[in-house]
């Protein structure tokens, strides 16, 4: 009898740490992503400066549009959690204060790919180009913010992956 209890009691600590594990890996994976995220925004919004061929703005504008709001998803669940994610929400105190401390880089990386969007306005009814939108410098702005804040954002997330990575080796 005491052998059975000890087995049952193995078998659910050995289950929680698995689920932990996984979980970490969840997070860190996520969290790296946000690195190759910012990087494709940064590629994405130089092509626009290098471009005029219709179908290569185009292809560049959705995959700018789709880069975002892949990297506004996972910015939102690794803040607050997704339990479809497999994200808890419970960052520790450090995790908090990272996220904090790239907020207003993350900010403009997103507030400036949206203005690239929104200026350049990807309708399907409608040929692009980009000086048939808003000013082109507007375009030009937003790109340059990309381009500089990239790098920083990219700076701040290796510390966000670096310190997951940390709690997670202390959890097991």
């Amino acid at each position: 009898m005491l052998l059975a209890l000890v087995v049952v009691a193995s078998h659910f600590v050995i289950q929680k740490q698995i689920l932990q594990q996984q979980s970490a890996a969840t997070i860190i994976n996520l969290s790296g992503r946000q690195r190759m995220l910012s990087q494709r925004l940064a590629k994405n919004a130089l092509r626009l400066q290098s471009t005029s061929d219709q179908l290569v703005l185009n292809a560049v504008l959705n995959e700018l549009s789709s880069s975002l709001l892949q990297l506004r998803r996972t910015h939102q669940a690794l803040v607050e959690g997704d339990p479809a994610l497999g994200l808890p929400g419970n960052n520790s105190d450090i995790i908090r204060q990272l996220f904090e401390e790239n907020d207003a880089v993350y900010r403009t990386l997103v507030i400036s790919a949206q203005q690239i969007l929104t200026s350049l306005d990807p309708s399907p009814d409608r040929e692009l180009s980009l000086t048939s939108r808003k000013p082109l410098s507007e375009v030009a702005i937003a790109i340059a913010d990309i381009i500089e804040n990239e790098q920083r954002y990219l700076g701040g997330m290796n510390s966000i992956v670096f310190q997951y990575a940390r709690e997670s080796k202390e959890q097991q």
